[in-house]
């Protein structure tokens, strides 16, 4: 419950750091969010890269480190 609630208070351009669940441990742990997307965070987006999605399955436990400094 706690790990949805985070999740919907997300915006672009915070930084994130997740626990992945056991099933994905080598998941990117830290990391800006780009944009929240229906099925997870886009995230890594530059000039050469259209970036990664990390699902919202694959979080076991999320908390926002860096707001994107409202």
């Amino acid at each position: 419950m706690i790990k949805e609630i985070i999740i919907a208070l997300v915006q672009p351009g915070d930084t994130v750091e997740i626990t992945p669940n056991r099933r994905m441990p080598n998941a990117d742990r830290r990391f800006r969010v780009d944009a929240v997307l229906e099925n997870g965070f886009l995230y890594g987006c530059s000039i050469t890269c259209d970036g990664y999605v990390m699902p919202f399955t694959w979080i076991k436990d999320i908390k926002i480190v860096a707001s994107a400094g409202k």
